[in-house]
């Protein structure tokens, strides 16, 4: 009996719903802005449809985790949590990252190379996250994290023997330009997640007992103080060092 997932992913300006069923792929994918909520349950609804399928004979629902847009990072949590808990299966949380990273496929590239996943966060920062890329899975380095460009660029220093990261993705490189240079020795744009990627890392946890009940299904917040301006962050960090000055 083939391993039938379902796989969401709202972390960007794109929404998207895949089912995999064996060797057969079902996909919706929209840009659809900050209108998740209204379009993602329609999307699984045709994906289940054209497939001939129903949410309870999967063996699980992935959804995209984050890091990525904090509202629709909700609406996958809340949707997963739902849709799960109704139909008696568990969940898989996808890191957004990860599955960017196991997005591209490099022929060119040696097995076992290694990707830095580069996100835009606003704010002058990155979402990013190192990775070991192997045929069927990603296999985390470092991260994730949420940093300006300069400190992403002395993290990556700081890691056991500095090693040459091979290849780079995300869209990062669009967004930051020069101030990530050299950092890869080569770079394939991929500007969001996609619902497919979080279906097939979906169907690894299952093999490798990474699934959780549905109530577990939560976001996975990188920066938690969302709602301040950089700023307003900067003067917080610096808290702690002004108190210390002064004796306190």
């Amino acid at each position: 009996m083939s391993l039938v997932v379902l796989g969401i992913d709202t972390s960007s300006a794109w929404c998207s719903a895949a089912l995999l069923d064996g060797d057969r792929r079902f996909e919706r994918r929209e840009a659809v802005g900050h209108a998740h909520a209204e379009r993602l349950l329609p999307m699984i609804e045709e994906v289940l449809a054209a497939a001939g399928s129903a949410l309870s004979r999967c063996a699980a629902l992935a959804y995209s985790a984050g890091p990525g847009s904090f509202t629709g990072l909700r609406v996958a949590a809340a949707v997963a949590q739902g849709l799960a808990y109704g139909a008696g299966i568990d969940v898989a949380p996808i890191g957004t990252l990860a599955a960017i990273a196991h997005s591209v496929v490099d022929p060119e590239a040696s097995p076992g190379h290694t990707v830095l996943v580069a996100q835009d966060a606003r704010m002058g920062e990155i979402y990013w996250a190192l990775f070991e890329r192997t045929d069927r899975a990603v296999v985390p380095i470092a991260g994730p994290a949420l940093d300006a460009p300069a400190a992403l660029r002395l993290a990556l220093s700081r890691l056991p023997g500095s090693p040459i990261v091979d290849l780079g993705c995300g869209n990062a490189w669009t967004v930051h330009g020069a101030a990530l240079d050299g950092l890869v020795a080569r770079v394939v744009h991929r500007d969001s997640a996609d619902a497919v990627d979080v279906a097939h890392l979906g169907r690894v946890a299952c093999l490798r007992g990474g699934l959780v009940a549905p109530h577990l299904a939560q976001p996975i917040y990188v920066r938690n103080d969302v709602a301040r301006t950089t700023a307003e962050r900067e003067a917080a960090r610096a808290a702690p060092l002004r108190s210390g000055t002064n004796g306190a």
